[in-house]
Order: structure tokens, then C-alpha cells, then sequence
């Protein structure tokens, strides 16, 4: 490659232990659409032939240029791909990932075209042992263009909330290079986790235009099992704590406004994750008191143990012991679970006595235990804003997403918790029969004023305790699984629908998707709370396999299929 000649992306792959799966991330590269490209690949003191691969390639095509270095880390290979790099624009690739044919032209067409310093697209999360399927998007409309001031207000305080949503990562973007060489900023090199986090951080903080593109464009790919070992780390709980103070005085030094309350509840979640991970890894009970000791006492900590947090009923009774130094009590409850998990009975005796805890305080707000709740939930119309707002908007992608799968129109359709028939509205076009069902008659009633002209059935519908009649090939369940806090009842529920699904139908449903690092925690797993957790529930059917997830900053989209016989 003409060393003069200035490429209009540069790719940096970093290399180390890749030599089994790197070919699959460069020819996705070499067969990129837009051909006037720079590869870089940066051989980080590989002890595999990594290397002689990258070189091998390299003999192959002028467009690749190949840095060897000693092993310093994934970030100095990365630094060392910036220094190294002639593009307009800069991308970065893992080895073990993949991209779309088209992403770099599309991505560099839209940066161009609004002059844009940073362009961002979706990508889709592959784990390949569970063969699943997650496409995470971001919140900017497609071809829409960011000003400083509108990244400031939307991007930087949904990260301080925990609202990632592609945002933090490399490798969906591209970025000016110039520009990134002008602010003078690197990827820490010091930093063993989150550097890609804090380097977008830092850069959007000063990014004048960032355009979104609406399309999944990268394939994110998890090729191992899952490890708890792999992602653990002893000094977890210091990279949160520094995280925390950058990103507080970064968002003060650019008088960026965010909601610190949204900051607190994300460290108390992380501090929490590593507390518990700490115990299912330490093999010492005094090293493991005196670690969850100091994390519990610590200052930062101990002040984010506010009541005025909006958090789940479980977190302030943590709060309440952290803040008056009740320190014995958390950490005894998180031992019992961690360290008394490898025996069957003592799991269901701890799982018991946990859901005695809060049985209280969860089936007295439990919906489906008072036929009266919907009933005064529904006294004033539209309560859910179904019509208007980003309600409407979630609801109009459910059914941009049964468009892209439907080949014509589904036969019979069942619609669970049709409410004021908003949604009902918008599946009848796809159709030829449709039932919509709900728990509530004064609901039902108002479907039925609001579609008197349709040829649509409306019945009142208990999941709990009442079959599904008939079978269809498509089911849909609207912001409804979310709302049953009983896992007996989601039990039967998932066997309803499972049974009344054709061979080859699909379950679509929405659900909150809350915190997306309360996801992951051991409690919302064990009562069900949110939509990630109710997917991998109802993944456990044999007959039901998870074909798509997509997730909003606030909701999850899930689509399944029914295996045929």
C-alpha cells in the first residue's frame, strides 16, 4: 500500500492467542464493500503463529499492514494500530468477531455525510455453545445526527445510568482519526477492564456530531462456554470505584447534567456483583469477610446507602444494613447462598427462606393474586400511554419485527393482555384469525369499542389456571410476563403456550428489561424479574428455542419458535 495514499478506514485487529478463528474476522474484512481500506493487524507478542498468519495475509493483499510488538495487552496493540494507521476514519475489530459485508461503507458513507466525528451502528451478541442470538441497539434514530449538546443531554447520562447499549464499545464505530489524534486521547494502558468504556467516555464528552445507523452490522461472538473464572476479578471492585470517580469528574468538568441517583444504583449494583463473585471464588472465609468488609465500609459506598433510591425492595434492606453498619447481615446472606450452593437441599432451603423474606412485601403488589388491581388500574383510560409516546413506539416495533419474519399472513393469532387493543389494531392486518385475550373485562371492553368493525374475537383469560384453547401459529404477550411475580404460575403459563403453539410458531413477547446488570444478579433470576430472565426461563422448555432478542434502554424484545415434532 501506498504509504501517501490515505485510506478511508483504518481497521485495527489485535492479535494475540488468535490463530484458530482469526480467519474468519479478516476475510470479513477483505470482503468488505468498500474496498479502500486499510487492515492493520497488531501481533501482540503472540505464543501462537498468530503472527505468521497476519503475515501470510499481508503477502496476499496490499491493504493489510502487519505491527509486531511484545506482549503489552489488547489496549497498547490497539494504540499501537492507531500510531500505525493512515485512514480518514478508524475501526476496531476484534479477532474472534465477525462483520458485515457492508458495515464500513455504510458506516463511512453516513460519517461523511454529516460531517460526523463518530458513527455508531447495532450489533448482534452470538454465544455459539447456547446458540443464541442478542442484538443490542442503540437509541439514535437511523441517519440521525447528534450535536454536542444533544450527546451531552441523551448518550453520557444513559452510560452514568448503566444504559450501555453499544455505546461503550470499539468495535460498532468508526471515528475520525484526526480528530481522536487532535484531542490527544489513547486507550489506558494501565486499565485491565473497561478501557474501551472510559476511551468512548472520554471522546463523546467532545464529540461535536455522532450519527446513529440503524442496522446490526457486527457480530459480537462469544466462541468458549461461558466461564464465571474468565470473568471474575479480584480487583473488581477498585476498577469500580475508579470508574465511578472518572466518570463523575469528567461529566463535572463538562458540566454534562445526570441523574446521580441513576449513578449510585449502578455502583451498588456492581458492588454487589462482585461481592458475590468474590464469594463463589474465594477459598478463604476470613480472606472473603475482610474483602466484603472493606467493600461494604467503604466511604463511597456506604453514602450511595440512601432511602430516597428507587430501588427493589431486596437492595434497601441492603442499603439499610450497609448504612447502619450492620455488616454481618449482608454478607451472611450472600455466604449462606454462595458457599452452601453445591448441595441440592441446601440451595432449596436458602431459596425458600429467601422467598419467605419477600413474599410479603411481592404478593401483597402481585396483580395476578387481586382480580380488583387491573380492574382499578384500568378506571382511567389508556393507562399504559399505548397511544401516545415511546409506549406506542415500542409497540410499533413488536410489529415491525413480526413483519420481517412473516412470509405472508399467519393463519390463527393469539394476542395475551390485548388491554385497550392498541397492539390488537396493528396485528390484525397480518392475520386471517385473531383472538386477543386479557385478565381484565373492563380492558376487553374498550377492545372491543375501539375494533367493533373488526372480525376479532375478545375473551377473558386467566394463563394461571385456565387452558388456551385452539392452536396458533403465532402467540403474542405485550409487556404481560413481566406482571406474573409467581415462578409457579410463569410455570404454567409457559406450558399453556408451548402447548398451543403450532410446530414452526412463533411466541413474541416484551417485556421491562430493568438494570442491565440486575439482570445478571442471582435474585432476579430467582424470582423472574425482568425480560432477560424470563427469556432463559422459558429457553428451558424443549419445545420453545430463543430465535431473537433485541433490547431498548428500558425493554426487552424477545422472539421463539416452536421446534416441530
Amino acid at each position: 500500500m501506498d504509504p501517501d495514499r490515505t485510506p478511508k478506514v483504518s481497521i485495527i485487529v489485535p492479535l494475540y492467542r488468535s490463530a484458530s478463528f482469526m480467519h474468519h474476522c479478516i476475510d470479513s474484512l477483505i470482503g468488505q464493500t468498500l474496498t479502500d481500506i486499510e487492515i492493520i493487524l497488531v501481533d501482540d507478542g503472540s505464543p501462537d503463529n498468530s503472527g505468521v498468519i497476519a503475515d501470510e495475509y499481508a503477502a496476499k493483499d496490499a491493504r493489510i499492514k502487519v505491527v509486531h510488538q511484545e506482549n503489552r495487552g489488547a489496549s497498547a496493540a490497539r494504540n499501537a494500530g492507531i500510531q500505525a494507521a493512515n485512514g480518514e476514519y478508524l475501526g476496531f475489530v476484534d479477532s474472534d468477531d465477525e462483520v458485515m459485508p457492508e458495515m464500513y461503507q455504510i458506516l463511512y458513507a453516513a460519517a461523511r455525510y454529516h460531517s460526523a466525528a463518530m458513527a455508531i451502528c447495532n450489533y448482534t451478541e452470538i454465544t455459539l455453545s447456547q446458540n443464541t442470538l442478542f442484538e443490542i441497539k442503540h437509541a439514535i434514530e437511523d441517519n440521525e445526527c447528534l450535536a454536542a449538546v444533544q450527546i451531552r443531554e441523551r448518550i453520557l447520562p444513559a452510560l452514568a445510568a448503566g444504559y450501555d447499549l453499544g455505546y461503550s464499545g470499539l468495535w460498532n464505530k468508526i471515528y475520525h482519526r484526526t480528530w481522536v489524534k487532535e484531542q490527544g486521547i489513547l486507550l489506558d494502558e494501565d486499565r485491565d477492564h473497561g478501557e474501551d468504556w472510559w476511551f468512548n467516555c472520554q471522546l463523546l464528552a467532545r464529540c461535536y456530531a455522532l450519527v446513529g445507523v440503524q442496522r446490526s452490522l457486527y457480530r459480537y461472538i462469544h466462541r468458549g462456554a461461558p466461564s464465571l473464572s474468565s470473568t471474575y476479578r479480584e480487583n473488581g471492585f477498585d476498577l469500580y470505584l475508579q470508574s465511578r470517580r472518572q466518570l463523575r469528574r469528567l461529566l463535572d468538568v463538562h458540566a454534562i447534567r445526570y441523574d446521580k441517583n441513576a449513578l449510585d444504583r449502578l455502583f451498588l449494583y456492581e458492588v454487589v456483583g462482585q461481592v458475590r463473585e468474590m464469594l463463589m471464588h474465594s477459598t478463604s472465609l476470613s480472606a472473603s469477610w475482610h474483602e466484603a468488609l472493606r467493600v461494604f465500609s467503604h466511604e463511597e459506598v456506604v453514602a450511595c446507602c440512601r432511602t430516597d433510591l428507587d430501588m427493589p425492595v431486596r437492595f434497601k434492606l441492603l442499603s439499610f444494613c450497609i448504612r447502619n453498619r450492620f455488616l454481618t447481615i449482608p454478607y451472611a446472606t450472600f455466604f449462606a447462598y454462595h458457599r452452601l450452593r453445591g448441595s441440592l437441599a441446601k440451595v432449596h432451603f436458602v431459596r425458600s427462606t429467601w422467598h419467605f423474606f419477600i413474599a410479603i412485601v411481592e404478593l401483597l403488589r402481585d396483580p395476578w393474586r387481586k382480580s380488583s388491581y387491573f380492574e382499578r388500574y384500568f378506571a382511567t383510560p389508556d393507562p399504559w400511554k399505548y397511544e401516545t409516546g415511546e409506549d406506542r413506539r415500542r409497540l410499533e416495533r413488536a410489529a415491525e419485527i413480526l413483519d420481517r419474519i412473516r412470509t405472508g399472513k399467519f393463519k390463527h393469532v393469539l394476542e395475551i393482555g390485548c388491554a385497550e387493543g392498541v397492539f390488537t389494531k396493528m396485528l390484525a392486518p397480518f392475520c386471517d384469525s385473531l383472538v386477543a385475550v386479557d385478565f381484565a373485562p373492563t380492558a376487553l371492553q374498550r377492545a372491543r369499542q375501539r375494533l367493533s368493525h373488526a372480525s376479532i374475537r375478545f375473551e377473558h383469560l386467566d394463563l394461571r389456571s385456565n387452558p388456551i384453547h385452539g392452536t396458533y401459529d403465532l402467540i403474542t404477550a405485550m409487556d404481560v410476563l413481566d406482571t406474573v411475580f409467581r415462578p409457579a404460575d410463569l410455570r404454567r403459563i409457559r406450558s399453556n403456550i408451548a402447548d398451543a403453539l403450532e410446530p414452526g410458531g412463533y411466541l413474541l413477547f416484551t417485556a421491562t428489561r430493568q438494570n442491565p446488570l440486575f439482570e445478571t444478579e442471582w435474585w432476579g433470576k430467582l424470582l423472574l424479574r425482568g425480560g432477560l430472565n424470563i427469556r432463559d426461563y422459558l429457553s428451558r422448555h424443549s419445545s420453545l428455542h430463543l430465535v431473537y432478542t433485541e433490547c431498548s434502554e428500558t425493554h426487552a424484545f424477545v422472539l421463539f419458535r416452536k421446534e416441530p415434532a
